[in-house]
């Protein structure tokens, strides 16, 4: 039974924990009301899982141990759905020759990504400084379009949220 009952610490830990980091993402995305859902489910978990550990403290240590090792994995578990989820844009800043910036200008608009460009003066040549707005989700797709044309360019993430306006 005690099995069991660790095992169900476990399960509850990464589910609060996971939740938690995912809580933080739709958060800073703006998503308040669903956070606020979330935070009370949070809640609830801790109550549960808490409760358990505290309830028998000094008769089981594996308790703690399992839930511990819940919080650890539910952190590790939070992070890559966070990743699989990719919520919200980033802006990618490109410094790249002027030659190239245009060809990767060209290839991003064939692709369907927005991009400004403006030009700039490099130690030993023009640049080209490229704006792209993109999904989260898209980034590794325009990192690689950009990459193939220019295996030389610097580019540079933010997260960014649109304030009015744009194309994505």
């Amino acid at each position: 039974m005690e099995i069991l009952i660790c095992l169900l610490i476990f399960a509850l830990k990464v589910l609060e924990t996971s939740l938690g980091t995912f809580r933080i993402i739709i958060l800073s995305n703006g998503k308040k009301v669903l956070s606020s859902i979330l935070s009370g489910v949070i809640a609830f978990i801790w109550v549960v899982s808490t409760g358990l550990v505290v309830l028998d403290i000094k008769k089981s240590i594996l308790r703690i141990i399992f839930l511990v090792l819940g919080c650890i994995s539910g952190s590790y578990i939070g992070s890559i759905i966070e990743e699989k989820i990719a919520i919200g844009n980033n802006l990618l800043i490109t410094i790249t020759s002027d030659k190239l910036g245009k060809l990767i200008c060209n290839s991003l608009r064939q692709n369907n990504f927005a991009v400004t460009v403006t030009r700039a003066n490099g130690i030993k040549e023009i640049k080209n400084i490229l704006f792209i707005m993109v999904p989260r989700k898209k980034q590794k797709d325009v990192k690689k379009l950009i990459l193939n044309i220019d295996k030389n360019a610097m580019i540079m993430s933010e997260s960014a949220s649109i304030i009015k306006g744009g194309y994505i």
